[in-house]
């Protein structure tokens, strides 16, 4: 574990001070936590001690973690590129663990409960033990191990907005579903074709991928190089688009009239060619899809993002998440877990989303 460096410590402690009511350093723990010190390097990725309140506020709750879930904006906040937050500061959107202390005010969790803490507008997850607003925790159910329910929020819940809030999806349709292997796109397969049924699936990955993407239920699978020459333009009914960039445009092509593409992501931006990712950026800038065509061609293009929707309208969020938890009891979802990382190898895990390298969900797990 690397030694703290005591002088950003000793600034996040006066931080944590002079923006609480606390008034001394005895009130701030120090907690084994994975800090992003810098930009553009794994290696800029630290195991350290970090100050944590050790009284949470009134409408707080805390929780002593076991398995926290990496996902690909973690990969946007150590690049520096889409996500440009002030270094240094806690990665991580969502852990899960065991409830240690509740605030006063708070009325629906108690000390005990097993919680899946999701705070993607705020990160700081990827750390030993967490304090975190009760809206931002859901309670498990007692037949979900906390391993799994660490896998069900942020992958589980974009799919079952982006398919049924957006999508409509509808039994007979057909849909389209980019980075089928990672972990949305394996969430979303299942929810096309275990809970909705008769939908055809359409599945992009590297092709040592396929075989494991259509085990999962994708019907057709094809490289992200050639999908756009398989399928027919006015194909498609959905499309779930993780990519981003002018990628857009060739989901859009194949919609169907009334078609819908949901964008989830930009990962065109993390490659290792400076001068595409260059050239990713100028196309997210700016719009590659002109209005006249969406217009014209009865289609549309929509936005999806959960940090947002979890502080605009928690209730819907909690519905959903009841939702994605009863699927999984009645065994209509099975999550995927590639590789459980100790907490010291957050940078290996991190990494290897980057790399594409995962087929479903990667965790940590506090050692």
């Amino acid at each position: 574990m690397a030694t703290l460096d005591n002088k950003s410590a000793t600034a996040e402690i006066s931080e944590l001070i002079s923006s609480t009511s606390i008034s001394k350093v005895e009130d701030v723990l120090k907690v084994r936590s994975v800090v992003l010190t810098g930009n553009g390097s794994y290696d800029l990725i630290k195991v350290i001690e970090w100050p944590l309140m050790a009284k949470c506020a009134e409408h707080e709750v805390r929780v002593a973690v076991e398995f926290c879930g990496v996902n690909f904006a973690d990969v946007y906040h150590m690049k520096g590129n889409v996500l440009q937050w002030p270094v240094p500061y806690v990665l991580g959107l969502e852990s899960a663990g065991k409830v240690t202390q509740v605030g006063s005010a708070v009325r629906n969790l108690h000390v005990g409960d097993r919680v899946v803490c999701y705070c993607p507008n705020e990160a700081g997850m990827f750390r030993e033990s967490v304090v975190v607003p009760s809206t931002h925790c859901f309670v498990i159910p007692g037949d979900i191990c906390t391993k799994v329910a660490c896998t069900l929020i942020a992958n589980y819940l974009s799919a079952y907005f982006a398919f049924f809030s957006f999508g409509n999806l509808r039994s007979g349709q057909t849909v389209l579903i980019h980075s089928a292997a990672g972990g949305v796109g394996w969430a979303a397969t299942q929810l096309a074709a275990s809970v909705v049924g008769n939908v055809r699936v359409l599945g992009t990955a590297s092709e040592n991928k396929h075989h494991d993407i259509v085990t999962n239920g994708v019907t057709e699978a094809f490289t992200y190089e050639n999908y756009s020459t398989h399928i027919l333009d006015a194909e498609v009914d959905i499309v779930i688009d993780n990519i981003g960039g002018d990628n857009v445009k060739k989901s859009v092509d194949l919609l169907k009239p009334f078609g819908r593409v949901i964008l989830t992501g930009v990962n065109c931006v993390v490659q290792e060619d400076e001068s595409k990712v260059a050239k990713a950026f100028e196309s997210i800038a700016s719009s590659v899809v002109p209005m006249q065509e969406l217009v014209m061609g009865n289609k549309s293009v929509c936005g999806l993002h959960l940090g947002t929707l979890l502080r605009d309208n928690p209730k819907t969020f909690h519905t959903a998440v009841e939702q994605i938890f009863s699927l999984c009891q009645q065994g209509l979802i099975e999550p995927r877990i590639h590789a459980v990382f100790p907490l010291s190898k957050a940078s290996e895990a991190i990494k290897l989303l980057a790399e594409r390298k995962n087929i479903g969900k990667v965790l940590l797990k506090v050692e």
